[in-house]
């Protein structure tokens, strides 16, 4: 039962079970089963059972060993070193970038870098990157389904892209909009997303939507006191339109 539960729970933290790391309890939850099928007796003792099903049993464990280390440890194993290098600010190639994302097919990191990369290759005027970093974008959001501080980032990002490029400025505002709407819709209560969907309505004309929404920041900002969340040490991405 209580292998069931962590797996269970930790499904639950991880919003799936395609999310990386929860596949970890699940080969534990199969190899405590087969434990447990091994260890019943049948017929008095252990002992007792076929030579055949003993065997058949160690085959499946080692079977699963096997699985669990070219499905769940290879692919980390593998790209891990490249996000290192990533995060601690090294400049990494694009392409060995596009190879950590081939090598692990469920984790969003890579595509996350990908598309900060051509975010920062906009900055530089190529039209086309900013094409890229879109495309990068919906990978990360696929392969990140339940995050509102993705979809906060994703938003942000987008909006940075519009102020760059004035004839994309209109669609990309839209875009970042629906990135902010998801990260609210994801997480209602938090004051700091919905008063920067405020910021985005107000960028986008829309300023009665912005004046009504900074209304229910404020209001929710009043209805707790938790300082980490309060409203005055939020930081509200607004570019220079």
């Amino acid at each position: 039962l209580w292998p069931l539960v962590v797996c269970f729970v930790s499904m639950l933290a991880a919003g799936g079970w395609m999310t990386p790391g929860v596949s970890l309890p699940i080969w534990i939850v199969l190899a405590v089963g087969l434990g447990s099928c091994d260890s019943k007796r049948q017929g008095g003792s252990k002992a007792d059972l076929p030579r055949r099903w003993w065997y058949s049993s160690v085959a499946i464990r080692v079977a699963l060993i096997v699985l669990f280390l070219w499905s769940t440890w290879k692919p980390v194993m593998s790209i891990n070193p490249v996000m290192d290098s990533a995060n601690s600010g090294e400049t990494i190639d694009v392409q060995e970038l596009q190879n950590a994302a081939e090598a692990d097919s469920i984790d969003p990191r890579p595509w996350q870098m990908i598309a900060r990369h051509w975010v920062v290759e906009s900055e530089k005027g190529d039209e086309s990157s900013v094409q890229k970093a879109l495309l990068a974008i919906d990978q990360w959001l696929k392969l990140d389904p339940a995050s509102a501080p993705t979809r906060r980032s994703a938003g942000d990002w987008v909006w940075l892209m519009a102020e760059r490029y004035p004839s994309f400025r209109e669609s990309l505002l839209k875009r970042s909009l629906g990135l902010y709407r998801d990260a609210e819709a994801r997480s209602p209560n938090d004051a700091g997303y919905v008063l920067q969907l405020a910021a985005i309505h107000q960028a986008s004309g829309q300023r009665d939507s912005a004046q009504g929404l900074a209304e229910r920041a404020r209001k929710l900002d009043e209805s707790h006191q938790h300082l980490d969340r309060k409203l005055a040490r939020q930081k509200i991405w607004w570019p220079s339109f």
